[in-house]
């Protein structure tokens, strides 16, 4: 079977790569935020690399937990950037798409690209860049 010409193990392949990237990029990101607060980024690390919403409520009460002594680095909000664009591309993908696997797959891939762009954007706002970090 293929799409547009592509076999679909390609687009599977690439979904998985892309789906683990993500979560991989959402760890960097909550750890190395925990890691400038001061609140134990190995822990947290740990934590989000197993289950999604500790890390996603981690990310959403992170203010709580202090302020960061450094602004975040240009890999950092790179990681941020590509942990919610993916994620949002696959939930929004899952929203529109009609029902059906491959059709989750020919629609979350394009939408992740894009969500990555407008994250990148959006998240890149919260801080102001500090001179001496984000090279």
């Amino acid at each position: 079977m293929e799409i547009y010409g592509i076999p679909v193990v390609v687009f599977g392949w690439v979904w998985i790569a892309t789906f683990f990237g993500s979560v991989f990029a959402l760890v960097y990101a909550v750890s190395a935020d925990a890691r400038a607060r001061g609140v134990g980024g190995s822990l947290w690390a740990g934590i989000a690399s197993l289950l999604l919403f500790p890390a996603l409520w981690y990310w959403w009460r992170r203010g709580t937990y202090g302020v960061r002594e450094y602004g975040p680095t240009t890999r950092e909000r790179q990681a941020r950037a590509v942990a919610f664009g993916i994620g949002g591309g696959y939930f929004l993908g899952a929203m529109v798409a009609p029902p059906g696997p491959i059709t989750l797959i020919v629609y979350s891939l394009p939408l992740g690209i894009v969500g990555t762009v407008v994250a990148y954007v959006i998240l890149g706002r919260q801080y102001p860049r500090h001179p001496n970090h984000g090279r």
